[in-house]
C-alpha cells in the first residue's frame, strides 16, 4: 500500500510529518487529512485558542510531492457560509 504524509502548515509553526501513513488509495488519505484538520480546529476550539483559518494540511504522496493542502477554512461550516459546495 502507498504511504501518505500529513504536513501542517500553520503560520510560523510548521510541522512535518516524518513517518507517514499507508492507504490502500488517496481517497482515503484524502478524508484522512481532512480528519486531522478537523480534529487541529477541534482541539483549538476546546483549549481556548484561536483557530487561524489560513492553517492547512498538506497530504503528500510517497514521493513528498504535495497532492493537495486541505485549507481549515474549507474543512468546516461556519455561521452565514453559504456557499454552494459546502
Amino acid at each position: 500500500m502507498p504511504r501518505f504524509f500529513f504536513d501542517l502548515g500553520a503560520p510560523g509553526s510548521p510541522v512535518v510529518d516524518e513517518e507517514g501513513i499507508e492507504f490502500a488509495d488517496w481517497q482515503s488519505a484524502m478524508r484522512y487529512g481532512l480528519r486531522c484538520a478537523r480534529d487541529v480546529i477541534a482541539q483549538s476550539v476546546l483549549a481556548g485558542e484561536p483557530v487561524d483559518l489560513a492553517s492547512y494540511v498538506a497530504v503528500c504522496d510517497h514521493h513528498r510531492v504535495k497532492i493537495r493542502r486541505l485549507h481549515f477554512r474549507d474543512c468546516v461550516t461556519l455561521p452565514g457560509d453559504e456557499r454552494p459546495d459546502r
